[in-house]
C-alpha cells in the first residue's frame, strides 16, 4: 500500500510550487533508487529482480525478463542481503542493493548466460532524467563489465569499464516521456566471459516535470550544409587568436564567415578546402579539432555546432562524446555553453569509442540564445576523430495555478516529499 504524508494547499500555493520545483534541476524529485530501495520483497518500491537469458532468449526484449525467486526462477533465493543461485555457483548471476554479478558466456552450461536486471516500473508520467554507474568491485582483471539501460526494452543508453577500473563512471540520460506502468531496466553485462566480474550498479530515476518535454533540436537529424537550417550552424573557435571562449567569438563556416571552409563529401562533411591542415571538420555526427600541435595552420582550432534557440524556456541538453579514431592520443574535451558561459562538459580517453553521455540544463532560455557543442583537442590532435552529438529538449509547460493543486494530488509529483512504498 502507497503511504503519503497529508497536506493541504491553495491553488496558488501549489501553482507557484510546482513553478518552483521546475525552476532547478536540483529540485527534480527522485522517484527510484536501485540502492535506497532495494529489498528481498519483490515489487517493493516497484523494484523487481532477476535476468535476462541470452542463450535462450538472444536480444534483450522487456518479456525475456525472469523474476528471482517464486515469481519467476525458485531456483533464486534472497539471503545475506542478495538475490543468488540457490543451490551454489554456477551460474554466478546475483545482484544486491549496490552490486552484482552476471554469468558470462565459459559458464553458459549452467542456466545460460545471464543478464542481471533491475527492473523499475514507472509509477510518474513526463520527464524523467536516469542517472547510472558502474564501477568493479573486484578489480581482478578479465573483460570487465557493460551496464546497459531499456526502457520498455529499447536501449537507450551503455557502456563497459575495465576489469581493473573501481573508480568506473556515472552519467545521465534524459527520456522525454516516460509513461505510468513503463519498465526501466538496468542490466549488467559479463562483456563474454565472467572472470572478476564483481561490480557496482545502479540507476537512479529523477522525475523532472510531470508534464513532459519535447525535443527541439537534434545536431544528428538536423545536421545540414545550409547554415541556420533548423537553427543549427557549423564553425569553429580560434583559439590561438581569441583565447577563451566567448560567443562573439564563433567564427561560421563558409562564406557567412570563414570561406576556407567549404562543403565536401557531396555537401555532407565541412573541411579546410586546401588540404590539411587545419584538421577542423564537422559531418552530421563527427568531427575533429585542428589541437595545439597545428596551431601554425589556422591557429588552434575548437570545431562548435552552434544551436539558436528559437524559442524560450528551460531547456535539458542531452550531450554524448566518444572517441571515432580509438588510435589513441590525449582524447578530446567537449564543452556545452550557453551564450559563451561553459555549463559542462565531457572528457573522453583516446581509445574510448564508448563514450559518455551526460544531461545538462539551461534554466530561462530566451529565444535567440546560443547553445554552443564544442570540440576541443585537449592539447595535440593526434588520432581526435570523435563522435560529438546533443539532443535539446523543451520542459513542457506546467498546468495553469487553478488546476496545479488537483494535478499534484493526482500525480504526487510535488517535491515535497518522496513516493514511497510501505
Amino acid at each position: 500500500m502507497m503511504t503519503t504524508r497529508s497536506f493541504r494547499m491553495s491553488a496558488a500555493v501549489a501553482g507557484c510550487a510546482l513553478v518552483a520545483l521546475l525552476a532547478s534541476n536540483a529540485s527534480a524529485v527522485v522517484v527510484a533508487d536501485s540502492a535506497v530501495d532495494f529489498s528481498g520483497t519483490q515489487g517493493q518500491n516497484n523494484w523487481t529482480n532477476g535476468y535476462h537469458n541470452v542463450t535462450a532468449n538472444g536480444a534483450y526484449d522487456a518479456g525475456d525478463f525472469i523474476e528471482f525467486g517464486p515469481g519467476g526462477n525458485p531456483g533464486f533465493v534472497f539471503g545475506a542481503g542478495k538475490w543468488d543461485w540457490g543451490a551454489g555457483n554456477p551460474p554466478w548471476t546475483e545482484v544486491s542493493a549496490t552490486g552484482g554479478h552476471p554469468n558470462g558466456t565459459n559458464n553458459a552450461g549452467s542456466g545460460g548466460e545471464q543478464w542481471v536486471v533491475r527492473r523499475w516500473t514507472s509509477e510518474v508520467e513526463g520527464a524523467v532524467n536516469i542517472d547510472m554507474q558502474l564501477r568493479k568491485t573486484n578489480t581482478g582483471g578479465g573483460n570487465g563489465t557493460i551496464v546497459r539501460t531499456f526502457v520498455n526494452g529499447a536501449e537507450q543508453a551503455s557502456f563497459a569499464v575495465a576489469g581493473t577500473d573501481g573508480v568506473g563512471r556515472t552519467w545521465t540520460f534524459h527520456v522525454p516521456d516516460l509513461n505510468v506502468g513503463d519498465f526501466v531496466d538496468v542490466v549488467l553485462d559479463a562483456n563474454g566471459s565472467d572472470g572478476f566480474d564483481g561490480s557496482a550498479f545502479s540507476g537512479v530515476v529523477n522525475h523532472v516535470t510531470p508534464n513532459g518535454s519535447t525535443l527541439i533540436a537534434d545536431s544528428i537529424t538536423e545536421f545540414s550544409g545550409t547554415q541556420g537550417s533548423n537553427g543549427w550552424f557549423n564553425g569553429y573557435h580560434n583559439v590561438t587568436a581569441n583565447g577563451p571562449y566567448d560567443a562573439g567569438d564563433f567564427i561560421e563556416f563558409g562564406p557567412g564567415g570563414d570561406p576556407g571552409f567549404v562543403l565536401v563529401g557531396g555537401g555532407t562533411r565541412w573541411d579546410w578546402g586546401a588540404g590539411n591542415p587545419p584538421w577542423t571538420t564537422i559531418d552530421a555526427d563527427d568531427g575533429h579539432p585542428n589541437g595545439t600541435n597545428n596551431a601554425g595552420s589556422g591557429g588552434e582550432q575548437w570545431a562548435i555546432r552552434r544551436y539558436q534557440v528559437e524559442e524560450g524556456g528551460d531547456l535539458l541538453i542531452d550531450a554524448f562524446l566518444a572517441a571515432q579514431n580509438t588510435n589513441g592520443g590525449n582524447g578530446t574535451i567537449l564543452h556545452i555553453l550557453h551564450n559563451g558561459t561553459e555549463i559542462g562538459s565531457l572528457i573522453v580517453g583516446g581509445t574510448d569509442g564508448v563514450g559518455l553521455r551526460d544531461v545538462f540544463s539551461v534554466l530561462g532560455a530566451q529565444a535567440g540564445d546560443f547553445i554552443d557543442l564544442a570540440l576541443d583537442s585537449n592539447g595535440p590532435d593526434g588520432s581526435d576523430g570523435s563522435f560529438f552529438s546533443a539532443r535539446i529538449y523543451r520542459l513542457n509547460t506546467v498546468p495553469e495555478p487553478a488546476s496545479a493543486a488537483l494535478f499534484l494530488l493526482a500525480s504526487g509529483a510535488l517535491g515535497i516529499r518522496r513516493r514511497r512504498r510501505a
